[in-house]
């Protein structure tokens, strides 16, 4: 007889969010983009862990990570922010602090809370003048 399957805890919705120190510039390099976005895929890549969007702008990064309960969104920014923060240096040729502050998360409560976070994060380039 097979014993049945251990109940799940449900995957937690997170924003995660760093913002770029003055006079940085996260697309500086252009092959910084592809660096970057396989950086954030990389992290993703463990069990029940999913890159649900990201928006890489140049003052920005903003994922949308689904996490199983337990794990917290630090495991994904120390996977990339040291990274990220040490090529943009070496691509600016600049030492010094690349981002404005620690990164910052929170959790998605609902299905019409991620609506809105995807909303958000499909006119955020508008909104930044980076598009017409």
């Amino acid at each position: 007889m097979e014993s049945p399957d251990p109940p799940s805890t449900p995957a937690v919705t997170w924003h995660i969010v760093w913002q770029a120190a003055p006079g940085r510039d996260f697309l500086a390099d252009p092959a910084l983009v592809d660096r970057i976005r396989l950086r954030l895929l990389n992290a993703h890549r463990q069990p029940d862990c999913a890159l649900l969007h990201y928006l890489l702008t140049p003052a920005e990064i903003h994922l949308l990570s689904k996490l199983p309960a337990g794990k917290s969104p630090s495991d994904v920014a120390r996977a990339i922010g040291n990274i990220v923060a040490r090529w943009v240096r070496q691509g600016q040729a600049v030492p010094g602090v690349v981002f404005a502050g620690p990164y910052r998360a929170y959790a998605i409560e609902s299905d019409e809370a991620a609506r809105n976070e995807f909303r958000m994060l499909a006119w955020r380039p508008v909104l930044q003048g980076l598009c017409t």
